[in-house]
C-alpha cells in the first residue's frame, strides 16, 4: 500500500506544473477580436468616444467600418478587417488593411495610403471617389462588381492613386 500511495504522490508532483501551466495559458489568452463602427460626425480616428462600443480604437486584431462622417487618420493603423459604406476616410496616417476589405461607396481622401493586403470587394451602386493625394493600394484579390445599372458603381479620381499588385476582376454587368 505504502509503494501505490508512494506513485500516486509522484505522479501528483508532475502533473501540478503541468495543470498550472494550462490554467496559466488559458488566462493568457489574446483578446477577441472587435468590431468597431465609426459614430458619425468628423472627428480624429484615435479618439476612443467616436468609436462603437467605447473600448477604445480599432486595433491590429480588428475591423472597422466607417457609414457616416469623417474619420481623420492621422497615425499609422493596422486592421484585421476594414468596411467604408458611406461618409470618409481622411487624413495623413496610413492604413493597413490585413484581412478582407469592402468599399461600397465613400471617399477615401488626404495625403495618406490605405493598403488593403487581403481580398478586397468593390462594391454596391453607390459611388467611391479616391482624392486629395489618397492612395489606395491593391495587394491582394480585388474584385470590382456588382453595380445595377449604367454609371453606378463608379471609381473617381481626383488627386488620388491606385495602385493594383494583385489579381483585379471587373465584375460589373454595366458600364460604370
Amino acid at each position: 500500500m505504502q509503494k501505490r500511495a508512494h506513485a500516486v504522490r509522484a505522479v501528483a508532483r508532475h502533473l501540478k506544473p503541468i495543470a498550472l501551466a494550462l490554467l496559466a495559458a488559458g488566462w493568457a489568452a489574446p483578446a477577441a477580436a472587435i468590431d468597431y463602427v465609426w459614430r458619425g460626425g468628423t472627428g480624429a480616428w484615435e479618439t476612443a468616444a467616436n468609436w462603437q462600443p467605447g473600448l477604445g480604437t480599432p486595433g491590429t486584431g480588428d475591423s472597422a467600418t466607417v457609414s457616416t462622417g469623417e474619420a481623420s487618420l492621422a497615425s499609422n493603423r493596422t486592421l484585421a478587417g476594414f468596411t467604408l459604406i458611406a461618409g470618409a476616410v481622411s487624413g495623413t496616417g496610413a492604413l493597413t488593411v490585413a484581412g478582407p476589405a469592402t468599399w461600397r461607396g465613400g471617399e477615401l481622401t488626404g495625403a495618406g495610403t490605405h493598403r488593403f493586403e487581403g481580398s478586397t470587394t468593390l462594391t454596391g451602386s453607390a459611388g467611391k471617389s479616391l482624392t486629395g493625394g489618397r492612395e489606395l493600394q491593391l495587394a491582394g484579390p480585388t474584385t470590382w462588381g456588382g453595380n445595377t445599372a449604367a454609371g453606378a458603381n463608379y471609381l473617381f479620381f481626383y488627386g488620388g492613386t491606385l495602385n493594383n499588385t494583385g489579381a483585379f476582376t471587373d465584375a460589373n454587368a454595366f458600364n460604370t
